[in-house]
């Protein structure tokens, strides 16, 4: 009673809500370790490195967490000195407040160090996280310190900068945490030193049974005032872990389950199904199968009822689950059997889906070929769907009622008879073909149309179409690429191949997709180059028609590159032939050039082609004055009737094509004078025309 006497006396204002003693203890505390890290940070200079920092930052906090862990009863280095005035004491941090919220009952010797230890902890564990933020704000400055002084190592010193922030936050995380677990620890000691003091009363108790409760409610209130913090730090962990366990159950539960329909029909349960097309989708299903014909329509079923339910997803059904039990809680005489679908629509049931698959394996049977590479199968989808349907004739058919409907025809044979002014591609548009497909359509067709002409424009559509996919191989043609060279020896618009190209070759593997037989789509799958093309070489002629000089002329240059003999003398006189002069039949072995209106004496005569000179002939008889140039390969060409004392090439001379060589006269066996032109190749003579024009 004297204790409690002394203590009320010491702290009047112990019940009251204020604590004006531990507010002042508190804020004298905050204050010296004010002072204490501002004389720390005085002593560190802004300009050195940030490693400088760091390493007076870490040994002074080094000194701080050992100090905290011995004085809470931890081992520490007896060696290393600690600063007592960095220490922070448990017994200004213990309020009377705290002392007031113990029980009557006496405290024991053991309880009183507990305290101060878990009280000395929560002391430090704010002072190493207080020092942490001083720290950070110390090197916060220097660093901007030293970008506004040095802006040419601004980025330099922006990664320096979160480097040791990051740094710095990582290591007061580090320390925070050893001390709240030290702490923790700590208390949990203390709190079985508790349990066994009270477990130790309780079994005094029993010979006095009304001190129990009493007993029990004392050491619960002081478990709860005295080990706060340790119930504070199992609810932080305890509360988190929790809530995320309540929120996985919560999801798992939500995931399970949905909301859906219930539907009923006929007061009868049929099932859960996610919306009402599912009912529709499975009603249209029920109504198919009931119904016995194509145009019959007696089938009718009631409308259901819904209603809406929270179910497990696994309650719910599909249409086709939900069709059967449509029908089988209808009217109608149903059975098990095996539905037979053609692209979703329904054609009959059997009874054995055995019966089916041997009926369509028949017709794929007939399409089958031996190429391992080959896919054979329908162009309908063909499905085979177990279920109840009505057990009717009508539509309960047996194998061969069923090979018999498969073996008819959708569309038959349609052909277009050919009428005044039709053509392939207006007949094509007029069918929704294209000229292609309608040529394909009628393989026999030619490239003209005559009225009266019967062509299919749609052949005959099966009930079920077979399509074969297969690989095919084939060779085509690759063109050559042409290689130009400019050549100023020839004339402009002349061309002279020097290598002759060669096509290629390629060998081409194609998916080819057959539908009845007939080929309509191919995708090709590789091609493999099986020769290579040779490339031609062409010289190209830049070289000026126009000769310059005293009678100049042009020069004209025919698409074979032989240059019109003699430029002025355009008109033929006297072609290549048979012909009859001075009543006497003859051949011509050559054409006669003059001028349109006469007077070509004197007009120039050039080289039609590149070549040497092979020989000259000066006579008054025959050709008369005669040029022979030999070009090579065979070919020759010969200039006769030239103007005497004209010739100004001699044999063996290299002339080009275009080259004045004499000029026109009238020497030899001739009516006026004229050019007599020859084109000699292998030793006969042609018709040069062909050649000059």
């Amino acid at each position: 009673m004297s204790g409690k006497k002394k203590g009320n006396i010491a702290n009047p204002d112990l019940h009251s809500s204020e604590s004006p003693a531990k507010d002042g203890n508190e804020l004298k505390n905050r204050i010296n370790e004010t002072e204490k890290y501002s004389e720390l940070f005085e002593k560190i200079d802004v300009d050195s490195d940030y490693d400088d920092i760091l390493a007076t930052y870490e040994e002074t906090l080094d000194k701080r967490t050992r100090a905290a862990i011995k004085k809470v009863g931890g081992v520490a280095d007896e060696e290393e000195s600690v600063d007592e005035n960095v220490m922070i004491e448990a017994d200004e941090i213990v309020s009377d407040a705290d002392s007031a919220a113990q029980p009557e009952v006496q405290e024991t010797a053991e309880d009183k160090p507990a305290k101060k230890k878990e009280k000395a902890h929560k002391g430090d564990a704010g002072a190493v996280l207080y020092s942490y933020i001083a720290a950070l704000g110390l090197a916060t400055g220097t660093t901007f310190k030293k970008m506004l002084a040095k802006p040419k190592k601004l980025g330099r010193n922006i990664v320096g900068f979160f480097k040791y922030v990051f740094r710095f936050l990582w290591l007061g995380f580090k320390k925070f945490i050893h001390i709240i677990s030290h702490t923790f620890v700590e208390q949990v000691k203390d709190f079985r030193r508790d349990v066994r003091s009270a477990v130790n009363y309780l079994r005094q108790s029993r010979h006095k049974p009304k001190t129990l409760f009493p007993i029990l409610g004392h050491y619960v209130k002081k478990a709860f005032a005295t080990h706060t913090q340790m119930f504070k730090t199992i609810a932080n962990f305890a509360l988190p872990v929790a809530a995320v366990l309540a929120f996985v159950l919560t999801v798992n539960y939500w995931s399970s389950v949905t909301f859906a329909l219930k539907v009923s029909y006929d007061n009868k349960e049929l099932g859960y199904i996610s919306d009402e097309s599912v009912y529709n989708e499975a009603q249209s299903a029920a109504k198919a199968r009931m119904t016995t014909t194509k145009t019959d329509s007696s089938a009718k079923l009631d409308d259901p009822t819904y209603e809406l339910s929270l179910v497990n997803v696994n309650k719910l059904v599909d249409s086709s689950i939900l069709c059967d039990r449509i029908i089988e809680n209808s009217e109608s005489n149903v059975t098990n059997a095996c539905g037979i679908y053609i692209d979703d629509e329904f054609i009959c049931s059997v009874k054995n889906e055995t019966d089916a698959t041997s009926v369509f394996n028949a017709i794929l049977e007939k399409h089958k070929v031996t190429d391992s590479n080959s896919f054979v199968d329908f162009v309908e989808k063909v499905e085979y769907v177990q279920g109840l349907y009505p057990d009717d004739p009508k539509t309960m058919w047996d194998a061969s009622k069923l090979k018999k409907q498969l073996e008819q025809t959708k569309q038959a044979k349609k052909t277009y008879t050919v009428k005044d002014g039709d053509t392939i591609y207006g007949i094509a548009v007029a069918n929704g073909l294209t000229e292609k497909q309608l040529m394909a359509l009628n393989p026999d067709m030619g490239e003209y149309i005559h009225t009266g002409d019967q062509i299919v424009v749609s052949n005959e559509v099966n009930y079920v179409r077979v399509k074969v996919m297969r690989t095919e191989t084939r060779t085509v043609e690759v063109d050559y690429d042409t290689e130009k060279t400019n050549d100023a020896s020839m004339f402009k618009g002349t061309t002279r191949v020097t290598r002759k190209g060669e096509k290629g070759e390629d060998t081409i593997t194609e998916l080819v997709t057959y539908i009845d037989g007939q080929r309509v789509t191919s995708q090709e799958v590789s091609r493999v180059r099986t020769k290579e093309p040779v490339t031609e070489k062409k010289l190209i002629g830049t070289k000026s028609t126009r000769v310059s000089g005293s009678g100049g002329y042009n020069v004209k240059v025919s698409g074979r590159g032989f240059v019109w003999p003699a430029p002025a003398c355009t008109f033929v006189s006297s072609p290549y032939g048979w012909r009859t002069l001075r009543g006497y039949s003859d051949f011509h072995t050559g054409v006669d050039l003059t001028l349109p209106g006469g007077g070509s004496s004197g007009a120039v005569i050039v080289a039609s082609l590149d070549g040497t000179v092979e020989s000259v002939r000066r006579s008054n008889s025959g050709y008369g004055h005669c040029v022979v140039i030999n070009h090579g390969g065979g070919v020759k060409t010969r200039y006769a009737h030239c103007l005497a004392g004209s010739i100004s090439v001699s044999v063996g001379q290299h002339v080009s094509a275009g080259q004045a060589i004499a000029r026109v006269g009238s020497t030899g066996n001739v009516t006026g004078p004229h050019l007599h032109f020859e084109i000699i190749i292998n030793g006969s003579t042609v018709n040069p025309l062909p050649y000059i024009r």
